[in-house]
């Protein structure tokens, strides 16, 4: 499986957090009118060391996940969940092992995609690194 599946199921498993979005975690796009709250997310870079032979050592993949909702707290509460989940999270996902998991950010999101506009939707923003052998 690919980091993203990895991390979509590992988030998704959680109680507190599947007890709000149910099943709803889209990569990039969210289908329109989908349910909220939800999580959108995106790899937003991804870094691995280059030698004569290939690559070498563990990749460093950073994520943006974005908690929507059309309740401030709702969203808010949703982050705080998530980043329980991941936040200094390692070990093996299937067959990825992770060596390190961290938040290094979270904001509000000031921009809400379309259709959520004009539902005065609020989103909270988790931007994580990841390290992880492929």
């Amino acid at each position: 499986m690919s980091i993203e599946a990895e991390l979509r199921k590992i988030i998704k498993a959680d109680g507190p957090v599947a007890g709000l979005i149910v099943a709803r975690m889209y990569p990039l796009v969210v289908p329109q009118n989908a349910d909220k709250p939800y999580i959108a997310y995106a790899r937003i870079s991804t870094q691995r060391t280059r030698v004569m032979s290939g690559y070498s050592g563990p990749t460093v993949v950073a994520f943006r996940l974005t908690c929507w909702s059309l309740n401030y707290d709702t969203s808010v509460d949703l982050a705080n969940k998530v980043r329980a989940v991941i936040d200094n999270a390692k070990g093996t996902w299937g067959d990825i092992t992770i060596q390190r998991c961290f938040v290094t950010d979270e904001s509000d999101e000031l921009n809400p995609p379309p259709g959520l506009f004009e539902q005065n939707a609020f989103g909270r923003n988790l931007d994580i690194e990841m390290v992880y052998v492929e």
